[in-house]
This record gives structure tokens, sequence and C-alpha cells, in this order.
């Protein structure tokens, strides 16, 4: 009978640090919405290359392209809820100051950073209370 899979670790901070300014630096092919074959090649070496990329970093778990894919989805899946969240307590409140989780603010910061955000705003830290 074949054995389980081990479970690798969750990403740490350090790692999703990584993978965010590895994905900036290749943001215009990895989030290019054509879905044609070369596309689709390119995006596919671009991945592979990132892994690379990633794995030659010392400090961090060793993962597949798949464990990356999946991680960087994870992370604009849960950017996207927090952010709507975010919009509808404002509402909710009549307005006021945006009150941004600390870990949401990082991640919006980051993914601004990549170019492919239309919260263009979330940079500005001092509507978040923080100078």
């Amino acid at each position: 009978m074949e054995e389980k899979k081990k479970r690798a670790p969750n990403f740490s901070q350090f790692e999703v640090g990584i993978l965010l300014e590895l994905v900036g630096n290749s943001a215009s092919i990895l989030e290019n919405k054509s879905t044609d074959g070369s596309s689709l090649r390119e995006k596919q070496a671009t991945w592979l290359d990132l892994t690379s990329q990633f794995n030659a970093v010392p400090g961090v778990t060793k993962r597949s392209t798949q464990n990356l894919k999946v991680c960087y989805e994870n992370l604009k899946r849960r950017l996207r809820k927090d952010l709507a969240d975010e919009k509808v307590e404002t509402y909710k409140t009549g307005g006021g100051k945006r009150t941004l989780k600390p870990q949401t603010l990082t991640l919006c910061i980051s993914y601004c950073n990549t170019g492919h955000h239309t919260e263009s705003k979330c940079t500005d830290t001092s509507r978040y209370g923080i100078a």
C-alpha cells in the first residue's frame, strides 16, 4: 500500500514576501489574461523559473510550482475578500477611516507593487491610521 505524501509546512511570512517579490518581477506575464497557446507556455516557463528562483533562496522550504501557484492564488483571493469586507464595513458605518487588518494591509501594499491591483490607494498608509 502506498504511503501518504507528507504535508509541507505552511508558508512563512518570509516565504510569502519572497513569492510576492518574484511574482512582482514577472507580473506582466503571470497576470496576462490571454489564454492562447504561446501565452500559456510563457506563463508555465515563467512559473518554472520562478520556482527555481524561490527554491534557491536560503531559508525557504523547497516548494513545487503547483504549491507556489496555489499560494499566490490564495493570497489574491484573500486580498479581494478582505477588501470587499472592509468596503462593506465602511458603508455600514457611514464612512470614516478605513481599518484594514495589518496582514491585509501588508498584502495589499505588496500586491499594489506588482502593478496589477485596482486599489492603487492602498499604498497611502495614512488612510489606515499609520504614519
